[in-house]
């Protein structure tokens, strides 16, 4: 409801009104009377008025003079003059006071009524605009964090220029477009007590405030975010004209800050882009940061990595095939060290070339583990957890976040193949032959008779106590191991159908692919496309 002031010092005047004016019908709860400029300033020490109704000409101190006073004090009021004089000098300070209305004596009841509902509107009104302002400034609070990080998010190239710069604008950051050089940085934070590595709301926001107050301590202006559920976003703006800023041993102090800073929850890896002259060839150092990001998987964590050492050569084909050779051979032997010795050559050999592709290095790993899974299956020897699905241990590998863990878990499993290996029986007929199976599948006239002369039998016999024994013929197994071989050349390799075929023993390539179908239930296309990672 609203409030008025009624200022007159005819008795009869404010009676009449009082008693006439249907106040509460008009939305006013209440109403103050004074007889005179100065009473009326005094009632307004603890009462503020919605409208001023007073009359000009009073004792002590006039309409005109109280209302410049009150309404220097309560400037959204609005003022309504009565008087029974036509002073040009009165109707000249109504209009600078921007009085409502001017109403003459002897009052007109109608007049009157007209003149303050009218008051009564622009005062609901303007209260009602006020909410709504209020309300939009709150939800425009609420909203400024989302606003940043859509910003910062856009500068990474997420967005168009004409979206991103009204995004800055939005979130109060124009400042942020002016002339100075800019640097983007991708930071991976690992959260160091939680399995899951979704980071709470809360933390988040922590995080965020804390990157952007450790950067500001570094005399940048900082803009970061939430690129996905583990990795942040920062666009360092330079201000300052002075180049060390931009060098690699304060990138690295301001690195070892924001380390620091965080070490309370989380680990991080932070990775550099290059410096660029204006935020809107951000995107291009963005992609440089989050690049580098990878390499985390040589560095570990607590390091940062710049653009200029993110060299990145391939790691050869043939050299990769070589080492796949080379393991398959030390496979059979028999002494307990030449795979360990292979497996530390090739972490050290990928440690000191660091900027190898990552996801080729992984690759290389998890095809020795399978080649060893498959071989141990074929001796009858079983790594848990893997005992017959290879692809779970595949991806255990691609999955491994430093080439530490990589190496650990293939350690792992040839140490619990060379335990089981030796917990075994001494090695049959049945395994001198699958062995030489296993060492001849290329071959495309590997057959019965050369097998059974290898290991002195008669073929008939040899067939029959093969099959009791395993539940399956010479031929089946043949089969199952060359098929096994071509698994890993589809996941591992670009060669085509055909030359997979050739490379396990099979020339024909529609044969190789009913052969293969028959034990997966799937030709080898379809099968390539599920399990190449």
């Amino acid at each position: 409801m609203l409030q008025v002031l009624l200022v007159d010092d005819e008795k009869l005047t404010r009676e009449g009104l009082l008693e006439r004016v249907p106040w509460q019908e008009l939305g006013i709860g209440k109403v103050v009377e004074a007889d005179d400029g100065k009473n009326a300033i005094e009632r307004c020490k603890n009462f503020t008025p919605d409208i001023i109704l007073t009359d000009v000409r009073m004792p002590r101190m006039d309409g005109v003079e109280m209302s410049f006073e009150l309404m220097r004090r309560f400037p959204e009021s609005k003022l309504i003059f009565m008087s029974g004089y036509s002073d040009k000098e009165y109707l000249r300070s109504a209009i600078e006071l921007k009085a409502l209305s001017y109403i003459d004596k002897p009052i007109n009841f109608q007049e009157m009524l007209k003149t303050l509902k009218l008051a009564v509107t622009q005062c609901q009104e303007e209260r009602r605009s006020k909410v709504a302002q209020t309300q939009l400034a709150h939800r425009l609070q609420a909203a400024l964090p989302l606003i940043r990080a859509e910003a910062a998010l856009g500068m990474a190239g997420t967005g168009t220029l004409e979206q991103t710069a009204q995004l800055l604008v939005e979130a109060g950051l124009l400042g942020f477009m002016e002339g100075a050089t800019y640097l983007c940085a991708f930071m991976s934070l690992y959260p160091r007590s939680v399995s899951d590595y979704r980071l709470p709301p809360l933390s988040k926001s922590a995080c965020i405030f804390m990157i952007e107050k450790v950067c500001s301590e570094f005399h940048y202006e900082a803009l970061a975010a939430f690129h996905d559920h583990d990795t942040v976003v920062v666009h360092l703006r330079v201000p300052n004209p002075d180049p060390a800023l931009l060098e690699e041993p304060y990138l690295r102090s301001l690195s070892q800050a924001l380390f620091s800073a965080l070490s309370a929850e989380y680990e991080a890896f932070l990775s550099f882009g290059h410096s660029v002259p204006t935020w809107t060839l951000l995107p291009s150092s963005a992609k440089a940061g989050q690049e580098g990001l990878s390499y985390s998987f040589y560095r570990g964590r607590k390091r940062c990595v710049f653009p200029t050492t993110s060299i990145r050569p391939r790691l050869e084909e043939a050299m990769a095939e070589g080492w796949i050779r080379e393991f398959e051979d030390l496979m059979t032997d028999s002494a307990p060290d030449p795979l360990s010795r292979f497996l530390q050559h090739t972490t050290w050999y990928c440690r000191e070339h660091e900027f190898l592709p990552v996801d080729e290095v992984k690759r290389v790993y998890a095809r020795l583990a399978s080649k060893l899974l498959i071989y141990a299956r074929k001796q009858g020897i079983g790594l848990q957890p893997y005992p017959n699905e290879e692809t779970a241990l595949w991806e255990s590998l691609v999955l491994c976040e430093s080439l530490e863990d990589s190496h650990r878990m293939l350690e792992a499993v040839i140490e619990q193949w060379r335990t089981n290996q030796r917990m075994s029986e001494p090695v049959d007929i049945i395994q001198q032959a699958r062995r030489y199976i296993d060492a001849h599948y290329r071959d495309e006239d590997l057959s019965l008779p050369q097998i059974s002369s290898f290991v002195f039998l008669a073929p008939a016999y040899l067939s029959s106590i093969f099959k009791q024994k395993t539940g399956r013929t010479l031929t089946q197994y043949i089969s199952e191991v060359r098929i096994e071989h071509a698994i890993v050349m589809l996941r591992s390799t670009d060669k085509s159908i055909a030359e997979i075929a050739e490379a396990v023993g099979l020339k024909d390539a529609n044969y190789f692919s009913r052969v293969f179908r028959k034990q997966t239930g799937q030709p080898p296309s379809a099968f390539r496309k599920r399990l190449v990672p």
